[in-house]
């Protein structure tokens, strides 16, 4: 489950005002179904034959897509970072689907806040000197702002 899902549906409740009892609950199902390998695919960095090949090897040695997007040339660690950003982006926006059809938010004020809520999240995922964090660091900080 990301937990960056449940800080935004926080975010939508605390910062745009809409009632937390109107926001979908996040759960491990939350978001699933836009794969990194899904994103590629429409984004025209990847191909079926390629993706095809990262989900062989996936099972084999259970590593992310991503790193082994990257392993075999694919993808750069660039184009992972941004399919991951796009990945996040979409799912706070189909977290924020019920208020936007319910009226209690607009499109250009959740867009907005989606940018906020990005914005943060970018320097949440950096280190103080501005250089980003591991994964494992980031899945540590998630934690303790769980935790806290």
């Amino acid at each position: 489950m990301d937990p960056a899902l449940k800080r935004f549906r926080r975010f939508l409740s605390e910062e745009m005002g809409v009632p937390a009892q109107q926001l979908p609950e996040v759960h491990e199902a939350t978001g699933h179904g836009d794969t990194l390998g899904a994103l590629g695919l429409r984004m025209g960095v990847l191909t079926l034959t390629q993706i095809e090949r990262v989900v062989d090897v996936q099972l084999c040695d259970g590593n992310v897509f991503g790193e082994i997007a990257v392993k075999l040339g694919f993808l750069d660690p660039g184009q992972v970072e941004r399919l991951l950003w796009l990945q996040r982006s979409q799912r706070c926006l189909d977290l924020a689907r019920r208020p936007l059809l319910a009226g209690q938010v607009t499109l250009p004020d959740l867009l907005a806040g989606i940018a906020e809520f990005l914005r943060a999240e970018s320097d949440f995922n950096s280190d103080p000197r501005g250089e980003e964090c591991s994964s494992a660091e980031t899945d540590r900080l998630s934690a303790e702002e769980s935790a806290g």
